[in-house]
């Protein structure tokens, strides 16, 4: 099985990128809307997560994952992209499957579309939509906490998963594994990762491809990696028990080239962060929290600097609710949901719903890979509205942002201002 070359968005491999402060010099086009299910179905009561590749310069293939009174279920939709129109509607949102889902990674290219996602507990690739899933994991066997996927230059997949073994180990020994799958599924183990008993749920790692290979991220919040199978048991000490960035530089035949572990500050809302973002390709700084957003610096001393409000992402858990597209060599956009306008007004009496999980406005900020952050205001930021998943990406070096939330009932596309480089 040969698969076309994409991109990721959760590998965030988007170039060099220059804001424009403004919108002179970039194109003005009004934001696509599309529906965020199909006709004849329920409305969804929330958005779990959003994925987005690059199919070629003139699409996307967008994937959501929603909760529903019918469970679970798994959208995906074609958009075509040209610069003098922006962004038009290539297709309706298609339902690929519903149950008991979570994570999804799309993966595209030569105009077909393919699904990593997590079913019943079990990890499943399919491409092109329309065959058989594969499974990757076995039921029963092992558990899937997280996962996501990219496209090697070879036109093969490349997965990373954290996986449980339901029998045998402690359910807070989980095993980081990379998949490579063309003609045939190949599995390696990592690492080997401990985590604290109370805060077994971990965001998905990030791909990235490298020339000579492949660079797999890991936020481990309140744990530690206890082994690396890479021949060597000899691991470098970290102080501190509160978590680690493990990055691990993979050739192509998944083995361990090297590995960098950077350890997070003591910090409730990094202990509870569900997804990150990176400043920098270097990965020296890093943005992430749960509910407040805040850059952490990992290499220079100083304490993580809150940029959301102190009310943040509030109590949702959709994946991602913070993203970063790099400006250039020393400093990216980052941008995050944030629901401190949905308190505006309200009455917090007992039996009152909670009014952050509606989603919230997207707020955005340039930060340098020091973890400086500048004060002035994003043009075109803050968006007021009901997002409760973001996307940041770019297509014909276009920058681009994908929200979507059950308060808007819609997914919405809008370009960005930007100058981009190589």
């Amino acid at each position: 099985m040969q698969l076309p070359r994409t991109w990721t968005i959760r590998a965030l491999a988007v170039g060099i990128l220059v804001f424009a402060v403004g919108c002179a010099g970039a194109p003005s086009h009004d934001p696509l809307v599309l529906p965020l299910h199909s006709r004849g179905t329920p409305s969804p009561t929330y958005i779990r997560q959003l994925s987005c590749s690059v199919m070629d310069t003139t699409a996307i293939a967008l994937a959501w994952l929603d909760d529903s009174p019918e469970g679970s279920r798994i959208w995906t939709c074609r958009v075509a992209y040209d610069p003098g129109h922006g962004f038009r509607a290539s297709s309706l949102p298609t339902l690929v499957d519903k149950g008991v889902i979570q994570d999804v990674a799309v993966v595209s290219g030569d105009n077909a579309i393919g699904l990593l996602y997590t079913k019943n507990n079990q990890l499943l690739f399919s491409w092109p939509l329309s065959e058989t899933p594969i499974p990757l994991t076995t039921r029963r066997i092992e558990g899937v906490i997280s996962s996501t996927a990219t496209i090697a230059p070879d036109g093969s997949l490349i997965a990373a998963a954290l996986l449980v073994q339901m029998h045998g180990t402690e359910r807070s020994t989980v095993e980081l594994v990379a998949y490579r799958i063309n003609d045939r599924v190949h599995a390696v183990p990592l690492a080997r990762v401990q985590l604290a008993p109370t805060n077994t749920s971990q965001g998905p790692p990030l791909i990235r491809v490298v020339a000579d290979g492949f660079e797999i991220s890991q936020m481990i919040t309140v744990g530690k990696t206890l082994r690396l199978w890479s021949g060597t048991d000899s691991l470098q000490s970290l102080i501190g028990n509160s978590g680690e960035l493990l990055i691990l530089r993979l050739r192509n035949d998944l083995t361990i080239q090297e590995v960098t572990r950077r350890p997070l500050p003591d910090d409730d809302d990094i202990a509870f962060a569900h997804c990150f973002a990176l400043v920098d390709s270097a990965m020296t700084t890093i943005v992430a929290g749960k509910p407040r957003i805040k850059v952490i610096p990992l290499t220079t001393p100083g304490r993580p600097t809150r940029i959301s409000s102190a009310v943040g992402t509030g109590s949702g858990f959709a994946i991602p609710s913070v993203q970063s597209l790099a400006l250039s060599d020393t400093s990216a956009l980052v941008a995050w949901v944030d629901t401190d306008r949905a308190f505006s007004g309200v009455s917090m009496v007992e039996g009152a719903s909670d009014p952050t999980a509606k989603g919230g406005d997207i707020h955005a900020r340039v930060v340098t890979r020091t973890g400086t952050v500048a004060s002035d205001l994003v043009p075109g930021f803050p968006i007021a509205t009901h997002a409760q998943c973001i996307l940041l990406g770019t297509i014909q070096k276009q920058a681009f942002l994908v929200w979507a939330g059950p308060g808007e009932t819609q997914l919405r596309i809008e370009l960005l201002p930007t100058n981009a480089n190589h």
